[in-house]
């Protein structure tokens, strides 16, 4: 992004996926690794926001590992999960961290 559209006033929140599957690293042995995929919403704006999850054969749902709204760390997949490629909505002054369930 140019720094006139960090400029505006709209450009208050963001999305970034991590891609557990795709490290370059090998093991000992020469294996490829792998890690948890997770995907990072941050919501700086006064409105809610709607995020589109990506839709990963990896991912069958998402579980919310930290909501900074209600201080909750490692909440149980069932209490908050969509399934890939659904809409999420993010309250206002909200960051999440999604982990891929597979």
């Amino acid at each position: 992004m140019s720094s006139e559209e960090w400029g505006q006033w709209f450009a208050k929140s963001f999305a970034v996926f991590l891609f557990g599957e795709g490290l370059l690293s090998r093991d000992e042995r020469g294996c490829p690794e792998h890690d948890a995929s997770f995907l990072i919403l941050a919501n700086a704006h006064t409105d809610v926001v709607q995020f589109t999850l990506p839709a990963r054969r990896s991912a069958a749902r998402w579980a919310v590992e930290i909501d900074t709204v209600d201080g909750r760390v490692g909440v149980k997949p069932s209490e908050k999960a969509s399934t890939p490629a659904r809409n999420w909505i993010a309250p206002a002054c909200r960051c999440m961290v999604l982990r891929a369930k597979r």
